[in-house]
């Protein structure tokens, strides 16, 4: 009884005038809510909608896809990187200019000609 009683003479505090701004309060907010809802189901629909289960599954399929070439580029990027240093580092290592072969072969075949003619073979 007491809630009642309290509800109605809330009620007689507020005139009608007062009533009828919040009604139109809330069918603003109503119509706004409603306006906001019909926004996203039209984002939604742009969408395209519920996607079925074998557009999943190529999605998902595809999403791996693009995981396990991702790595496997890493990967081969590391081995060529790798096989580059070791062959620059043989290149500076053993990189010979051929005047300077062609003149120590001249000289390893003159010292070979002396001990030839040393032992009288020539």
């Amino acid at each position: 009884m007491d809630l009642e009683i309290l509800v109605i003479s809330e009620l007689d505090a507020y005139s009608v005038g007062d009533l009828n701004i919040s009604l139109a309060y809330y069918i603003l907010k109503n119509q706004k809510l409603e306006g906001r809802i019909k926004n996203i189901q039209d984002l939604m629909a742009s969408f395209g909608g519920v996607i079925t289960e074998d557009e999943a599954k190529e999605l998902i399929l595809q999403k791996h896809y693009d995981l396990v070439a991702e790595q496997l580029e890493r990967f081969l990027n590391a081995i060529r990187r790798t096989v580059i240093f070791v062959f620059e580092n043989f290149w500076d290592k053993y990189a010979v200019a051929a005047t300077t072969v062609e003149r120590e072969r001249e000289e390893t075949l003159q010292e070979l000609n002396d001990f030839l003619s040393k032992l009288n073979y020539i």
